[in-house]
């Protein structure tokens, strides 16, 4: 049993702990490509014209593993919590693509909204492929387990803070390799996803999307 994720646009911020879920219920997990020339100038081509090119890069992602695998595991991202909602686009991806894109495989669409945690669309996906709660149980356990992200300033070099969408920090096509390039001038690197969430300010009200209003 092979499932496949588009590692792109919501990969960044769930997609990790997806794979991990699943690999840790015994479910072979096929990551797309990195980014790269061939994925951008399919999903130019087959992507609806008006969106943002991250929303095209999905399509191209999803041609590129959708015919290697048993399904494609393109989740729903409705709501993460009190009145954090994602850009709209992002909430009806799924939909748009399985309305324009042709030959696709069995989907998995894992729900993330106000009534579904992280957790319980974790557990609702594990018993797709088994009925064993322990072993589900602990997969949430594991995939879900936060990795310690510290600041480490260093007084000898410059610092730059860098805040973006977790789509555009970790796509080296779409950054332009402005990481590796920071680091060759010897220069120190923040992301907004390493600032403690005790140390930012309230978010703005008058601000569409809650990532929006954390920058």
């Amino acid at each position: 049993m092979k499932v496949g994720i588009p590692q792109t646009l919501i990969y960044y911020r769930y997609g990790k702990i997806f794979k991990k879920f699943l690999e840790n219920i015994g479910i072979k997990v096929i990551l797309s490509p990195k980014t790269n020339k061939k994925i951008l100038n399919d999903s130019l081509k087959i992507a609806p014209s008006e969106v943002c090119l991250p929303i095209k890069l999905y399509f191209g992602h999803i041609n590129a593993i959708k015919n290697k695998v048993d399904y494609l595991l393109l989740p729903r991202i409705v709501q993460e919590g009190e009145s954090k909602y994602p850009c709209p686009r992002i909430k009806n991806i799924t939909d748009i693509v399985n309305n324009m894109m042709e030959n696709m495989p069995n989907t998995l669409e894992p729900v993330i909204d106000r009534n579904n945690t992280l957790e319980e669309a974790l557990r609702k996906l594990g018993k797709t492929f088994t009925e064993n709660k322990e072993k589900i149980e602990q997969a949430i356990q594991v995939s879900i387990k936060k990795e310690e992200n510290k600041i480490n300033f260093k007084k000898d070099k410059p610092t730059i803070a860098i805040l973006s969408h977790p789509y555009h920090l970790h796509d080296e096509f779409l950054n332009g390799m402005l990481f590796k390039l920071l680091k060759n001038y010897n220069i120190s690197i923040i992301t907004n996803e390493q600032i403690p969430q005790k140390n930012k300010h309230k978010p703005l009200k008058k601000c569409f999307g809650h990532q929006n209003r954390k920058f």
